[in-house]
């Protein structure tokens, strides 16, 4: 798992969602504009899709991939809080 950055960390205002849903309204709400105020919305819309390379990478290609890769790790920790 990558590693935890405080950055990453959703503030105490966004609830974590309940299995049976019931604060959805106020989840939905606030989520999107706490992990957009940490630029991590387009990782959950789908306007930032992992970039595709021809192979073999260039360097700058293999930290372009892992620049996403830890952003995507990001948002996904963010959602699970």
């Amino acid at each position: 798992m990558a590693n935890v950055n405080n950055s990453d960390i959703l503030p105490g205002s966004v609830p974590k969602l309940e299995e049976n849903a019931s604060n959805w309204l106020i989840f939905s709400l606030r989520f999107p504009a706490a992990v957009a105020a940490k630029g991590k919305w387009p990782h959950f819309d789908g306007s930032l899709a992992r970039p595709a390379h021809p192979q073999p990478l260039t360097a700058e290609q293999v930290q372009e991939l892992g620049a996403w890769d830890s952003d995507e790790a990001s948002a996904n920790f963010m959602l699970q809080q």
